[in-house]
């Protein structure tokens, strides 16, 4: 029987020069399409030097196709980046990520959904790779559908409350006011109303989306007053920021957290781990500094955030 290590004995020559051909223009194509083409090929042949080249072609191609020998390929996964400050910081950091993902063989496609509810929901359906979340959120999803928690990062979380309004100059004078909160199910917004509650306070709602639709609603006195992160109040321009008077700060601690699906492969989460990692070297404004996760933590986390997770599962239930 003729074997493949036997034509490439007794054709050496042919061989390799075929070998270098398919590697450079044949190894985009899947084994099982490399072996299917050259194979029929040879058998339509009446010339056996033709088949040799066939076979070897065939034989190259399932090697080089194969992902276990390839090792060294480029991956593209999606990352989903909840409706954060505003939208051009979302495109400012997915470029950062893709600079510091090319060293890592990471490719990034972004996903950035209209609300946090949207990005918890398609995130569940396996609908993105990994995700960026803010702590309750994330805990959520590595407690209650197996999400790996990769990286976490600090961000500053304290929540200002502020207003333009003149008779508006301390929290007691909200009763009754139009306040201005971003996305419903963001820590912000969760913080925020939790404290207005337990200064019984009733006040109209209005869920504005992102922290710097906030911010302009007030400056335009379309709601009375706003709870926006701070960092997005520090962001605003210095005529539009002196406007404002800052009612009350609330001082909190929250981490952002990385996640990858459950079905993720391992060196597919490394790859991310280590080009978050590395965009620490941007020092960019309203991005966290990233650190690998120690779940260990994950547990006593979850517990202390149970107020805030809870709003999260009762978000996803009610959809169901």
């Amino acid at each position: 029987m003729v074997t493949h290590r036997s034509l490439l004995r007794r054709f050496p020559s042919t061989s390799f020069s075929v070998l270098a051909l398919s590697k450079s223009a044949l190894g985009i194509l899947t084994s099982s399409a490399c072996a299917h083409l050259f194979t029929s090929l040879g058998r339509l042949s009446h010339s056996f030097s033709f088949a040799i080249i066939c076979t070897v072609l065939a034989w190259s191609c399932m090697t080089i196709a194969n992902p276990l020998h390839n090792t060294d390929r480029f991956h593209t996964v999606s990352i989903a980046i909840p409706p954060w400050v505003n939208p051009n910081a979302n495109r400012i950091w997915i470029k950062q990520i893709n600079d510091r993902g090319t060293p890592n063989k990471l490719r990034v496609r972004l996903g950035s959904p209209d609300d946090y509810k949207a990005l918890v929901l398609k995130g569940i359906a396996n609908e993105y790779d990994f995700l960026i979340l803010p702590q309750h959120i994330g805990l959520y999803l590595w407690k209650h559908h197996g999400f790996h928690i990769i990286a976490s990062g600090e961000l500053d979380a304290n929540v200002v409350i502020v207003s333009t309004q003149p008779d508006i100059q301390t929290i007691s004078d909200l009763k009754h006011k139009r306040i201005g909160f971003p996305d419903p199910i963001a820590y912000v917004t969760i913080a925020a109303e939790r404290f207005l509650a337990g200064q019984s306070l009733d006040f109209e709602t209005h869920y504005l989306a992102r922290h710097d639709i906030v911010l302009k609603q007030v400056i335009k006195g379309k709601v009375d007053a706003g709870a926006v992160v701070e960092q997005a109040f520090r962001t605003l321009d210095k005529p539009y920021r002196s406007s404002l008077n800052r009612l009350h700060t609330l001082t909190t601690t929250s981490l952002v957290l990385a996640l990858a699906k459950p079905a993720t492969e391992s060196n597919i989460q490394q790859k991310m781990t280590n080009t978050l990692l590395d965009t620490n070297l941007e020092k960019l404004k309203l991005f966290p500094e990233w650190s690998e996760f120690d779940t260990r933590h994950a547990k006593a986390m979850y517990e202390s955030d149970l107020h805030a997770v809870d709003v999260i599962r009762r978000t996803v239930e009610a959809h169901n």
